[in-house]
């Protein structure tokens, strides 16, 4: 078994096994200290304090809490740390990035200690699911709702790593995949560790979210999640949106449309319409109207997103910038600033707050139109699909029904590509949107650090980190590297 793989089974995941976590804080929870799961699980509160844990590992700044989404972002064509700027992950949109290099070795650890971490919950979850009294219904009522975060995180994961780590659904289905955690610790087909196919992996994302879906409702609506705070938790609606972004990789359109409707409405989330409303609520430390899951950033980091995406030099590239009208509120959320050089560099506002107090969206409604929106033109139900894209694109106050949007197939998806990325630029989203799409990518002089033409970014794939290639034997990815 290989060494990264092998220690993250036989080390007990940090648990939180204190007093019970003030909902706000549980990104800021002090680590447990590392005890046996069979000793430290044995009630329901034990499995809603662990699961503090796996958020924890999964908002880290070397996963999601920086690296995983701003990566998505530098290794694409529309934003990236830009001329003049040296700043964090440059490396990725320069593409100069190796199997030693420490950004990949920590994804793919901290992705491994999340899955862990999510399956040491489920597996005593269900052990305790089977002995509790069927009178006992607030705790298992509790262990509900810990099974259902913890398997929609772990197939959360599971879809970040095999989306950098593998080639697309879309590409190479029968290709090499990942490693995949099963939901009792072990990896599924160890001995030797082996690495799942692109489609197994997805059928086992597939399966944890169904395991998610079921068991929210069993919890029932019992109220667990503070109001005020459930968007910062894989909540409901959260597994539907994984549910709808999984099924529109995989060109599942019928089911993704399904998905995508029902997650706004078991998110509890909306389009914002205001101007002023839209830009403000980035800064909110509070979820905004629009989120379904979010991580809650409220203490600051130098090294956050914000910082990345402000102080660091992250900056969206004139190609983005011209994708978005003078009369579109999105326009808003962008400043310019000159560079050293005299150039000319343009920064969001995304992660607007000083302090880098900012929180991080994972799954917005907005999202949810443009899958829906995408999955219907894919279909040819043309004015469906215009009236979904209607809901985000009106931002440009010059579109003011969904009739002014194209009316035909070619154009609309089209469309439909460039307005999410006027919408969804810096969130993580761009070059795994390239990828499944099977475009060929381009960067446009004058910002960028390093300029790409006519890359067929299909083929890119993040190197396996070295040690774990080295001790275990699993295959390496051949790196294929843009010319520039």
């Amino acid at each position: 078994m290989n060494k990264i793989l092998k220690n993250i089974m036989i080390l007990v995941a940090l648990l939180a096994v204190t007093a019970a976590c003030n909902a706000d804080d549980f990104l800021n929870q002090p680590q447990g200290r590392e005890i046996d799961e069979v000793t430290a699980l044995l009630t329901p509160s034990d499995l809603t304090n662990a699961t503090i844990g796996t958020y924890s590992r999964f908002a880290s700044i070397t996963f999601y809490g920086r690296n995983v989404p701003t990566i998505i972002d530098m290794l694409a064509d529309v934003a990236g740390v830009g001329i003049g700027h040296s700043g964090h992950l440059a490396l990725f949109e320069d593409y100069t990035f190796i199997d030693g290099s420490p950004e990949i070795n920590d994804i793919w650890m901290f992705g491994y200690r999340v899955t862990d971490a999510a399956a040491r919950v489920i597996e005593a979850g269900l052990r305790i699911l089977d002995e509790l009294p069927a009178a006992a219904t607030d705790d298992i009522r509790e262990v509900n709702m810990a099974l259902a975060q913890n398997f929609g995180m772990k197939a959360f994961v599971h879809f970040l790593l095999v989306n950098l780590y593998a080639l697309p659904y879309t590409y190479a289905p029968n290709s090499p995949g990942i490693p995949l955690i099963g939901s009792s610790r072990h990896l599924v087909g160890v001995d030797p560790v082996v690495r799942a196919t692109v489609a197994e992996t997805y059928a086992h994302i597939l399966s944890d979210i169904a395991q998610s879906k079921a068991h929210f409702e069993a919890a029932g609506t019992g109220g667990l999640f503070p109001t005020a705070t459930a968007k910062f938790f894989f909540n409901h609606g959260a597994a539907y949106a994984l549910a709808a972004r999984t099924h529109l990789f995989m060109e599942n359109w019928a089911e993704a449309v399904a998905a995508a409707t029902t997650a706004k409405a078991r998110g509890n989330a909306s389009i914002v319409t205001d101007s002023a409303t839209y830009v403000g609520m980035w800064a909110l430390t509070s979820p905004s109207a629009e989120d379904i899951f979010a991580l809650n950033f409220i203490s600051g980091d130098a090294t956050s997103m914000g910082s990345m995406w402000r102080q660091n030099g992250g900056a969206m590239f004139m190609k983005g910038v011209d994708m978005i009208a003078p009369t579109d509120i999105r326009r808003g959320m962008l400043y310019e600033l000159k560079t050293r050089e005299g150039d000319s560099a343009w920064f969001t506002r995304k992660y607007p707050n000083a302090n880098f107090v900012n929180n991080i969206p994972v799954f917005r409604a907005s999202e949810m139109w443009l899958i829906r929106a995408e999955a219907l033109a894919q279909q040819n139900q043309i004015d469906a699909a215009r009236q979904a894209l209607f809901q985000v694109a009106q931002r440009n106050r010059a579109i003011t029904d969904y009739t002014h949007l194209p009316n035909n197939q070619a154009a609309l998806l089209a469309f439909i590509a460039d307005e999410r990325v006027r919408e969804l630029s810096q969130e993580g989203h761009r070059w795994f949107d390239l990828r499944r799409r099977g475009d060929i990518m381009s960067r446009v002089p004058g910002q960028t650090r390093v300029m790409i033409s006519n890359f067929d970014v299909r083929r890119a794939v993040l190197p396996i980190p070295m040690v774990e290639v080295s001790v275990s034997g699993i295959p390496q990815n051949e790196i294929i590297r843009p010319t520039p």
